[in-house]
């Protein structure tokens, strides 16, 4: 039977890109509530005109945002009805009140739109494509084990914080690369359709029996593979280090099996 561990850093291929989006937007929710509207009166639905007002200045705030413009022009131009119709849910929040969304946050409602409808093509792309995910997610871990490994860890498990939106707001050409990377996979995958079986056991054992040869110990492989954490729990730049370490590792496997753990990670991510 195969063995489903969990591989809770094989999710950094959607995960992570989506989760810090997501994060975007939902740290800054609380702040960004409609105002109330006095009970039973009716709202008249926008003007053609007043709603493409809200396009505009939506449309001028990604614009403002260069590094997201690939993304957006690949989504408007693969799925217009999906793009249309998300922009014109925040433009209609924003004309009910609903302060204006900043450029970082409407990104992050695109990506998680694309996530939810979506995602689970990535897992059906080609190699390249669906290892670039992967390739992404290291730079990004790279760059934060480089700043804080209390974010690198943090980042590993998909949590979400303050901390993180601040690297995000100063390496947002990673970010971008990292969504653009998920949207190309997708897009791959929706051509190719690409079919893998799901990894087996002897694709599980391969993975940690390279994971021992480069220095993990069982604590490590544990929190990696398992999302078991002993206590005391790992030191934080011990934890980051494993999660470079496991990275690495997997672009050193074997192309199918290696090709099988990736799109098996991508493809729960989706599902999540």
């Amino acid at each position: 039977m195969t063995n489903l561990r969990h591989l809770r850093l094989g999710f950094l291929g959607l995960a992570a890109a989506l989760a810090a989006a997501l994060a975007w937007g939902a740290l800054r929710q609380p702040a960004r509530r409609a105002a109330p509207r006095p009970e039973n009166v009716s709202i008249a639905p926008p003007s053609a005109e007043r709603l493409q007002l809200e396009r505009d200045s939506i449309a001028r705030r990604l614009a403002d945002a260069g590094e997201y413009e690939s993304f957006v022009r690949k989504f408007a131009h693969a799925w217009p009805l999906d793009w249309s119709t998300l922009i014109d849910g925040v433009a209609q929040r924003q004309i009910a009140g609903t302060p204006p969304e900043t450029s970082d946050a409407l990104f992050a409602q695109a990506l998680r739109e694309l996530r939810r409808t979506r995602g689970v093509l990535a897992s059906k792309a080609n190699g390249p494509a669906l290892t670039r995910i992967f390739e992404t997610q290291a730079a990004t871990l790279a760059a934060l084990s480089a700043v804080d490994n209390r974010q690198c860890v943090d980042f590993l498990l998909g949590l979400q914080n303050r901390a993180f939106l601040d690297f995000s707001a100063s390496h947002r050409a990673l970010i971008a690369g990292m969504a653009e990377a998920a949207i190309d996979a997708i897009l791959d995958g929706q051509e190719n359709r690409v079919a893998r079986t799901a990894p087996g056991d002897a694709d599980f054992d391969l993975l940690e029996q390279a994971l021992v040869a480069n220095g993990l110990g069982k604590p490590e492989i544990d929190a990696l593979l398992d999302g078991r954490y002993p206590d005391p729990p790992l030191a934080d730049d011990r934890l980051c280090a494993a999660g470079l370490t496991y990275l690495k590792v997997l672009r050193t496997l074997p192309e199918e099996p290696r090709l099988r753990l990736y799109a098996f990670a991508v493809e729960l991510m989706a599902k999540l």
